[in-house]
This record gives structure tokens, C-alpha cells and sequence, in this order.
């Protein structure tokens, strides 16, 4: 095997089963989830912070090995509580690790909402997160507009209903037009041969 087709291979093995955890991908065909996987790109990171809260969120991580910790807030002592803006103490803290991800919903959804808009990045969603990992953490980041490309093949089933729903209707009028189209010609020819 060539050195390409085994980073492939390996990144299909490490990243597969994590994409279909993923509730938005989860119904997605093999052939959409390797597309995905083929943007993949590699990343490490070593204590440092990934996502903050009200940065724009332009990539989805998936880990392969270490632990993330996720948070609302600064932390205000070295247990599971947090204070909020408005001053409200409350637990904040969740952790992932090998096998998890972050930033799926809320990218996934801009991607699928902002299909027209080609490259428009103006809108990107915002990190509702900290996102901090505790010693060296692995894994893959779909980038924001990666995962615009793949969500623009019609079809995989990015759409959102009311596309569907459209899509559907525009579908069902040309079918109609067309079966009076061919039902006018064929009483015209049926009237002309009664002439003759």
C-alpha cells in the first residue's frame, strides 16, 4: 500500500465510527461520511484553549485521543462550579474524550442553513463553550468551509425540510405539466385522425 493510501485508510479506521455519532450525520450515506472524512485534517494540541465563548466557531474537532474540557464560564475554585455573567454559581464543567467531538450542531446547522450563500463567512455561529484541553489532546477538525462544500452535494441529504418540501412541490407541478402536455398532444393526434 502507497504511503497516501495509508494515511487514508487510516484516518477512514480512526474518524468513521466517530462520524456516525454525530446526531447530523448519523443517517448520511457511506459516500457523504467519506467525503467528510477525506477534508479531515490533522491536529494536536497541548494545554491550550481550541474554542472561547463569542468566538466565531469555524471548525468541528473530533478527538482521537485525550481529554477536553468544556465550560461556560471561568471557573471560580478547583471544583465543578462556575459563576455566570449575571453572578448565579452554577456546574459548568462536562469533559470529552477519545471518540467525542465539539461544535457539530451548532456549524452543521449554519451549513445547512447558509447553503445559498456560497462563501459567506460573515455569519458564522458563535462558541456557546470554553473548550480547554487538559494535557496533550489528538484528533480531526472538519474546517467551516470544508463542510460548506460537502453539504452543497444536493444529494446527501443536508437539506433542511423546507428545501425538501419545495424541492417536492417543483418536482410534483413538473410531472403534472408534463402529463397534461403529453394528454393535450395525444387528443390532438386522437382529433386529427377522426378528421381524416
Amino acid at each position: 500500500m502507497q504511503p497516501l493510501e495509508t494515511q487514508k485508510s487510516l484516518k477512514y479506521f480512526l474518524c468513521m465510527q466517530t462520524l456516525i455519532k454525530v446526531p447530523k450525520l448519523e443517517n448520511l450515506k457511506s459516500k457523504a461520511l467519506t467525503l467528510i472524512i477525506a477534508y479531515l485534517k490533522p491536529v494536536v494540541f497541548q494545554d491550550s484553549i481550541i474554542f472561547q465563548i463569542g468566538v466565531p466557531l469555524d471548525r468541528i474537532l473530533f478527538i482521537t485521543e485525550g481529554l477536553i474540557w468544556t465550560y461556560e464560564a471561568a471557573a471560580t475554585s478547583n471544583t465543578n462550579r462556575c459563576n455566570s455573567q449575571d453572578g448565579k454559581e452554577k456546574t459548568g464543567f462536562s469533559f470529552l474524550h477519545k471518540g467525542g467531538f465539539y461544535g457539530d450542531d451548532q456549524l452543521l446547522s449554519w451549513a445547512i442553513a447558509s447553503q445559498k450563500n456560497d462563501l459567506c463567512f460573515d455569519n458564522l455561529p458563535i462558541s456557546n463553550a470554553n473548550v480547554k484541553c487538559h494535557g496533550k489532546v489528538e484528533g480531526f477538525v472538519l474546517m467551516a468551509k470544508d463542510l460548506k462544500t460537502v453539504v452543497s452535494h444536493k444529494h446527501w441529504g443536508f437539506h433542511d425540510s423546507g428545501e425538501r418540501e419545495k424541492a417536492a412541490r417543483q418536482t410534483i407541478l413538473r410531472a403534472f405539466h408534463l402529463f397534461k402536455y403529453r394528454q393535450s398532444k395525444r387528443s390532438l393526434r386522437e382529433g386529427a385522425l377522426q378528421i381524416r
